[in-house]
């Protein structure tokens, strides 16, 4: 029993040692922590009305473009505010759908919640979820919707990253009378202001 205690009492000295070391370690970028820095995002890429695979055709697929502003509070989180159109194409009734979406996405570097900051990383993936309002001008209809995601960002310089995105849109009666789904691919550029 005493030999477990012992073991148990040497692991807990350890972890403090280490943790000790990792305070450290974060301390050294402590100085350049840009924590509070604003950005704003310019992508355009694909989009197509549902996942199943009678809607795989070109006919359902219709260009995206997402233009967003961003704000990050701690290196780990952010929120992002945006703007997503102008059309989708619905093969269900061969039509052109355009509409505008206005979004908030809180953002999670993922990065940086599991391997600590480092302002030198060159690659970040941030988890984005949030919430819509779509005007689709089809059905002249407000609609609410649910956006979620990733975002692979690059970083070229300090105030340029190129960033890949796949996100969707999640919604009851979007397009059709049940739960729809809106995905799309964009690729873009990020500057952020210092």
């Amino acid at each position: 029993m005493k030999k477990q205690i012992g073991f148990f009492l040497l692991l807990l000295i350890c972890c403090q040692y280490w943790t000790e070391a990792q305070h450290y370690s974060n301390k050294r970028y402590k100085k350049n922590k840009n924590k509070n820095f604003w950005a704003i995002t310019v992508n355009g890429g694909i989009e197509m009305a549902g996942l199943a695979k009678a809607k795989w055709q070109k006919e359902n697929i219709a260009p995206v473009i997402i233009i967003a502003a961003e704000k990050w509070l701690k290196p780990e989180v952010g929120i992002r505010f945006g703007l997503q159109g102008p059309s989708f194409n619905y093969v269900g009734d061969h039509s052109k759908h355009p509409y505008g979406l206005v979004f908030g996405d809180a953002m999670f570097n993922t990065n940086h919640i599991s391997n600590g900051y480092n302002p030198k990383r060159v690659w970040n993936l941030y988890l984005d979820v949030g919430l819509g309002i779509m005007y689709d001008w089809y059905d002249n209809t407000p609609k609410f919707c649910f956006r979620g995601g990733f975002t692979n960002a690059f970083r070229i310089s300090d105030s340029f990253y190129i960033n890949a995105n796949i996100a969707s849109l999640f919604g009851w009666s979007i397009y059709e009378s049940n739960e729809d789904v809106i995905p799309n691919v964009t690729i873009g550029l990020t500057y952020r202001f210092k």
